[in-house]
């Protein structure tokens, strides 16, 4: 086999994926065990490339967390309820980054050094 020619990768296979707005959102909650599945499914076959082939691959898990910050709610959809949990010592998730949109800001709720993007 040829050599991949990168050795680290950060993939994020569905940005914004607990969306209403673009053609690519789940459009309903009955379709999240569907994405779930899927995710998990896309983060093995992943992972399994990149450990056959010596590069890191993490899966970047990217919800837009928007109009909801304060309770973790972004359309009237829980966030976490798109969260593929791990399976025993399976994880599917290597980096946490949402896409935030604040239509206002108020710097006595929300600090300046606010870190959006987490390591799992």
């Amino acid at each position: 086999m040829e050599e991949p020619g990168f050795q680290k990768d950060l993939h994020s296979c569905h940005w914004e994926f607990n969306n209403n707005f673009q053609g690519f959102g789940v459009g309903s909650a009955g379709n999240i065990p569907d994405w779930i599945a899927a995710w998990k499914h896309f983060a093995t076959v992943a992972h399994d490339f990149g450990n056959a082939n010596s590069v890191t691959i993490k899966m970047v898990w990217c919800p837009t967390c928007s109009w909801g910050v304060d309770n973790g709610n972004t359309f009237n959809r829980p966030v976490l309820d798109f969260f593929p949990k791990p399976d025993g010592a399976t994880k599917y998730i290597d980096v946490i980054g949402p896409d935030l949109y604040a239509f206002s800001w108020d710097a006595s709720k929300y600090p300046e050094s606010l870190i959006l993007i987490r390591t799992c």
